[in-house]
């Protein structure tokens, strides 16, 4: 099922698809590339900020920068 990194729960795995938007250099940086896995740590709902586990590390992403990546739920 493919959507947005914004719309997925707490505990998800999520493979990435693509990520657009301004910020796409910048996350790109950080790790989120295509096929990469992401485990969701915390999600409190819309609006809110997600909190992500990519490779090694966690990092907290604002709504509109998950809002920015699309992703597979695996």
């Amino acid at each position: 099922m493919v959507t947005k990194l914004c719309c997925a729960h707490k505990g998800d795995i999520c493979k990435i698809i693509k990520v657009e938007g301004n910020n796409r250099c910048r996350l790109s940086e950080l790790g989120f590339s295509p096929n990469e896995l992401v485990k969701v740590v915390n999600h409190n709902g819309k609006n809110s900020p997600i909190s992500v586990q990519i490779r090694d590390f966690c990092i907290a992403l604002r709504h509109c920068e998950a809002e920015c990546i699309e992703v597979e739920i695996v």
